[in-house]
């Protein structure tokens, strides 16, 4: 039954992406080309020795901005109820941890989510 859950809740995060399609593909490309700039400088600062690793981290960071704003933007379009919007967020969180785990040690997952909160993690 939660697998179903999920996927419905997947389908309805890409058509609202689809909806995102409005967007101008220069719109798109510079909002891709911040998120990767974003993503590189939060990756940088974990000084990985393997510079393979630290690109697909770097991806990996990137791709969760992407997933967030799309389900954010949904929300604020009121596609999405924000008890949806939440969840869509919560159900996202503990697969990205995981696959994070897979290429860093825990200190430097932390050090992910705290780059991806604008260090506000030690507080919350």
């Amino acid at each position: 039954m939660n697998q179903i859950r999920i996927f419905l809740l997947m389908i309805s995060i890409y058509a609202v992406s689809f909806s995102a399609m409005a967007q101008t593909a220069a719109e798109t490309a510079a909002y891709h080309k911040m998120i990767d700039g974003r993503a590189w400088k939060i990756v940088q600062k974990l000084n990985l020795p393997d510079s393979a690793v630290a690109h697909k981290v770097s991806g990996l960071v990137a791709d969760r901005y992407a997933e967030l704003n799309d389900i954010y933007q949904a929300r604020d379009s009121s596609k999405l109820s924000p008890a949806f919007a939440d969840s869509a967020v919560n159900k996202l969180h503990q697969p990205f941890i995981n696959i994070l785990s897979v290429y860093l040690n825990p200190g430097q997952v932390l050090q992910i989510k705290d780059g991806l909160t604008y260090g506000v993690l030690p507080v919350t």
